[in-house]
């Protein structure tokens, strides 16, 4: 069938104010090709309430070709929920007795978010807040924090003193032995002698009795000995230690080359 009006509309979405209130402009051509009378009315579609919408001058007279312009007034209550709320706007050609209605584009008036409809942020998005923030303050204080000093190194060891003994008169082996035991290194030379009784005995000795040294300190003892004849001072079964038999094969050697 063949149209009696063209219907447009610059937006098909308008947004009302805060007051609820908004306004749409539609343009209506005569196309029908004879002098025409246009009734114009508001069909309300979905949840759109038909006393919102205000149409004023419903019907008019179009020429051929003739052009008209409705305007759409919104007036929204408050309270409603937010969303778009649909309606058309249709042309019904008076002088055919309304056997022909022209339907217009669907259009829409939204009605925004309210403060109080809008979402709050997530609990979870705060939570995540709150342990990036702990985890950076954590990060920052490992970073900037004041590094404790380096620990002092150990004092020194204190050098144990040993006080060499009284030697003089004691037998050679015996002698060497309680250096050993003390830590102290040892020196043997022959002093020769004609009594046998002081063979193989400890004649003189250096450092001197009560002397404090330090451990592997040399301490140099004088066994007296016959010339040109070597006693030992022990038995071949008897032990002594490697350090004490390399001092006593010393000794020998200096006697066997004695005059």
């Amino acid at each position: 069938m063949a149209r009696n009006f063209t219907i447009t509309t610059p937006a098909e979405t308008v947004l009302v104010g805060p007051d609820g209130r908004g306004e749409m402009l539609f343009t209506v051509t005569n196309v029908s090709g004879t002098p025409n009378r246009g009734l114009a009315k508001v069909a309300p579609l979905g949840n759109t309430n038909a006393e919102w919408l205000t149409l004023m001058d419903v019907e008019r007279e179009f020429p051929v070709g003739g052009v008209q312009q409705y305007r759409v007034a919104a007036n929204i209550p408050p309270g409603t929920p937010a969303g778009r709320y649909t309606w058309r706007f249709d042309v019904v050609s008076a002088l055919k007795g309304g056997e022909s209605s022209d339907v217009g584009p669907t259009v829409a008036f939204e009605v925004p978010a309210t403060g109080s409809e809008k979402k709050g942020i997530p609990w979870w998005v705060w939570l995540a807040i709150a342990i990036g923030a702990i985890v950076l303050a954590v990060v920052l204080y490992l970073v900037f924090r004041k590094k404790d000093p380096p620990p002092p190194p150990p004092p020194p060891p204190v050098e144990e003193k040993v006080e060499v003994p009284n030697l003089i008169g004691r037998d050679v082996v015996k002698a060497l032995l309680q250096l050993e035991q003390l830590g102290l290194d040892h020196n043997v030379d022959a002093v020769f002698v004609k009594d046998v009784n002081r063979v193989n005995k400890v004649e003189k000795q250096d450092p001197p009795p009560g002397t404090k040294v330090d451990k592997g300190t040399v301490v140099t003892i004088g066994v007296g000995q016959r010339r040109g004849k070597f006693v030992p001072g022990f038995k071949g079964e008897t032990k002594v230690s490697p350090q004490t038999k390399r001092a006593l094969d010393k000794l020998r050697r200096q006697v066997e080359k004695s005059p």
